[in-house]
């Protein structure tokens, strides 16, 4: 798996077990090789993951297929399926407003700003305004496939609350779910860790 770091390519070659570190947290040592030739047997995960999402250093995860690589196949061939996106609702609905680490998973081919913009009008954005708090790229394995994974695993967590649209009519909001950013980028970054060293 290559990610993009700071401007710097950097190649994940394995993951080793995952243990508890002295936070209480999941972690795990990487061995990652950067595109200078300089190579770090010990990186921590969750440090690797924390820079990918820190917005100064404009982390980049770069999802190709490894065979692909290994090939040749060009940068040409590198297909987008689609994009995985975080948002946070803005609703001022008093049932979601006071729900904590409320957020929607979603997938989309297009771009994701697009697939938000008429978040007001649609039950599955709880018919209001959305905020996106992050969103992936994926490329040469199924986007939507990806999501659904998210889904279940987060299955126990769901949202499960019934709310009135704008038409009176009731309905039950899929897609949403009461778990930490923190958790959510892990899993995502546990997702395609445990993809890329198939």
């Amino acid at each position: 798996m290559f990610y993009v770091d700071n401007g710097i390519m950097v190649y994940v070659v394995s993951k080793g077990p995952e243990f508890t570190d002295k936070n209480g947290y999941s972690n795990a040592e990487l061995h990652i090789i950067y595109e200078n030739g300089t190579e770090n047997k010990k990186a921590l995960l969750r440090s690797f993951v924390s820079n990918l999402h820190d917005s100064t250093r404009y982390g980049r995860m770069v999802t190709e297929v490894i065979d692909d690589v290994m090939t040749g196949t060009s940068i040409e061939d590198r297909v987008t399926t689609g994009y995985i996106y975080v948002a946070k609702s803005l609703s001022p609905h008093p049932q979601i407003a006071s729900l904590n680490n409320l957020y929607k998973i979603g997938f989309t081919e297009k771009s994701v700003e697009k697939r938000l913009e008429n978040a007001e009008s649609e039950g599955t954005y709880l018919y209001a305004p959305v905020h996106l708090v992050m969103s992936f790229e994926v490329k040469n394995f199924s986007a939507r496939k990806l999501e659904t994974t998210l889904h279940h695993y987060f299955a126990n967590r769901q949202l499960d609350i019934e709310l009135l649209a704008p038409s009176g009519q009731s309905f039950i909001p899929k897609e949403w779910f009461l778990v930490s950013l923190e958790e959510i980028k892990e899993v995502i970054q546990k997702i395609i860790m445990e993809l890329s060293v198939r």
